[in-house]
């Protein structure tokens, strides 16, 4: 049996080669496995290097190794589980995996909400539910209601165990609604979506990883032009205070037309950290 010290230098050069990462993205992934694998933490690895997997737990890292290299399945698959905003979510593949574009996302939302009470929150496309779970976790008693819909049952019932996991529950109602068909006379502080936007062409050119998520919260349905749910978005965007999406970068300028044609809200794109366009921000 290798020691955990060689184990980590053989795979860091099979995950640079075969998953074309680099050296900390690589080191990362394989610190995550094996401590998935023997519940080390990295400085506890570091420590006990010399430390040798047990035959199940050769197994269980061989498992891993071939999901993750030859069918380029993401280690939170793979797991069941995912970190957002510092919590932790049970994910599957009825469901996108938490991205930390998204995270940014939150943290907008968070800082425009700081100073209001008696919140009323719509999230449309929930999936797993980490945007509405983080803000009721980090605004708490300042939550009157998050209502996060979603066309997929099974999402649904995912994000509802992950508010019970993260002791949120109490603040969400979780509703089976096709967006298409959704109307609202309600009137929001805030509405926030990270909406379906790649078109059918696109994702037949996505990489392998992401191939394994759910086609239908990156697609949509008939969605040709990638812009469908943004325009029914905003129809209720008369309704909220706040307007806050994800954008494709590619179609930024395009979308914050929609909304300035459909809306009495200011709105204006915001940058994510890697300088591209990402957010569209209605105030």
């Amino acid at each position: 049996m290798l020691k955990i010290s060689e184990i980590k230098l053989n795979l860091q050069k099979l995950w640079q080669i075969k998953l074309k990462l680099n050296s900390s993205e690589a080191e990362s992934e394989i610190n995550w496995i094996l401590n998935y694998i023997t519940d080390l933490s990295h400085a506890q690895q570091i420590i006990n290097s010399d430390y040798h997997l047990t035959e199940k737990q050769s197994q269980e890292l061989n498992q891993i190794i071939e999901q993750r290299l030859n069918q380029k399945m993401p280690l939170q698959y793979i797991f069941g589980e995912a970190w957002f905003m510092g919590l932790k979510f049970k994910v599957d593949q009825n469901v996108l995996i938490p991205r930390p574009e998204t995270e940014t996302l939150v943290e907008l939302a968070l800082n425009l909400l700081k100073l209001k009470t008696k919140i009323k929150i719509l999230e449309i496309g929930t999936g797993s539910g980490c945007i509405s779970i983080a803000l009721a976790h980090f605004l708490q008693s300042k939550i009157y209601i998050i209502k996060a819909i979603d066309i997929c049952e099974k999402a649904l019932e995912l994000a509802e165990s992950n508010a019970e996991l993260n002791k949120v529950n109490n603040y969400i109602n979780f509703e089976q609604i096709d967006l298409m068909s959704f109307s609202t006379d309600e009137d929001w502080d805030l509405i926030i979506s990270n909406p379906p936007y790649i078109t059918d062409q696109e994702y037949c050119e996505l990489n392998p990883e992401v191939l394994h998520e759910p086609k239908l919260a990156l697609t949509g349905n008939n969605n040709e032009n990638g812009l469908i749910y943004y325009e029914k978005i905003g129809k209720l965007s008369l309704k909220s205070q706040i307007i806050l999406l994800e954008l494709d970068a590619g179609r930024a300028e395009l979308i914050k037309q929609i909304f300035q044609t459909n809306s009495l809200l200011n709105f204006k794109i915001i940058k994510d950290l890697n300088n591209l366009p990402r957010f569209l921000l209605g105030i």
